[in-house]
């Protein structure tokens, strides 16, 4: 059993509107560390030129802001410093980021290698208060190593995030929050969730990193997904959309998860285990049928709807063993998400 507090401890608690919140009141995700690889490998794949700066920065600036702005985590003048100190160590591994070593410039048990090197970054700058120039090598699967070098010049602190224009805003004053429903098993680094290494990544680093890739020139060999249709977002942030949702069905793909649907209770059972428990918004299912032609149509209020919508997608087509139709309209207050079966033109 690990000596640090266990993840539970940090106060994660669900909401009646499928967040997760953290005892900051920062909406986070629940995401085992496969999963975020492999929608990672699968996103980072799809652009002409490697993304994992914006992956770095993202996850630096997000954290950067969250240190300075909240008050637990102010470097004190004089005294007090270490309790600061231990306060960030013991949230790395509540959040399941791996374990942070300042000191020696070290990150064991990274995460992510890009994502885990910008939280080190944050850190590292939060503790001396000193802007830095990163390079960091990942010198096997276990460990990141760091190499700071001082930046003389001034940088403004990281600014609010910016939410993409295809997230419903959801008002977190009508929120009601209850105790997850999730059992963890600590350990040194993090903590498993059921089998799998998991983190809780904030949805705020997400926002950053879409902020960043709108309109970055895609992969010439890739092949988008066919039968996915977008309406209500402009052009630019329309093919990273599908490209978000391409990689979170691709996500679901990599698993080995069983699902079977007979009657709409399936669908709300599977929803509920892979979507709403886990921080990725409310989904309600508004339409079904069951017969020669399985057709679901359901709404979605989400901090993230892209995760949301490629995990519907990939259960649609485990379910029923065959690609499906994936429309998506994009309002001012919802998304509707509709699945159905791709027609064969046999001309």
């Amino acid at each position: 059993m690990s000596s640090q507090p266990p993840v539970d401890q940090m106060s994660v608690l669900a909401t009646n509107s499928g967040l997760l919140v953290d005892d900051s009141g920062s909406v986070v995700l629940l995401i085992s560390v496969n999963e975020f690889h492999d929608w990672w490998n699968y996103l980072e794949s799809s652009f002409e030129s490697p993304i994992g700066r914006k992956l770095i920065y993202a996850a630096s600036d997000d954290e950067e802001y969250f240190l300075a702005n909240n008050p637990s985590y102010k470097i004190p003048k004089w005294f007090g410093k270490n309790k600061i100190i231990q306060s960030m160590k013991v949230r790395w591994t509540s959040m399941g980021w791996g374990i942070h070593l300042p000191g020696i410039r070290r990150i064991q048990s990274p995460c992510h290698d890009s994502l885990s090197a910008g939280l080190g970054l944050a850190h590292h700058e939060h503790v001396d208060q000193q802007r830095y120039r990163m390079e960091w090598r990942q010198v096997h699967s276990d460990l990141v190593e760091l190499d700071f070098t001082k930046r003389m010049e001034d940088i403004p602190t990281a600014p609010t995030v910016t939410s993409p224009e295809w997230v419903v805003p959801i008002g977190l004053a009508d929120i009601h929050t209850k105790p997850h429903e999730h059992e963890f098993e600590p350990r040194s680094f993090g903590f498993f969730w059921g089998q799998q290494r998991s983190i809780f990544l904030p949805t705020s680093i997400l926002h950053r990193l879409f902020e960043s890739i709108i309109g970055r020139p895609f992969n010439s060999e890739r092949r988008p997904r066919e039968g996915l249709h977008v309406t209500g977002i402009s052009e630019n942030p329309t093919m990273l959309f599908k490209t978000l949702i391409e990689s979170s069905s691709a996500m679901f793909d990599a698993s080995d998860y069983s699902i079977f649907i007979q009657n709409q209770d399936d669908w709300e059972s599977h929803l509920q285990h892979n979507i709403r428990s886990r921080g990725f918004g409310d989904v309600s299912v508004e339409d079904f049928a069951m017969d020669e032609s399985p057709t679901v149509r359901m709404t979605i209020r989400s901090p993230v709807p892209t995760f949301a919508i490629g995990l519907m997608v990939g259960m649609w087509e485990r379910a029923h063993g065959s690609p499906c139709m994936c429309r998506v309209e994009i309002s001012s207050d919802l998304l509707t998400v509709s699945l159905y079966p791709r027609s064969v033109d046999y001309a």
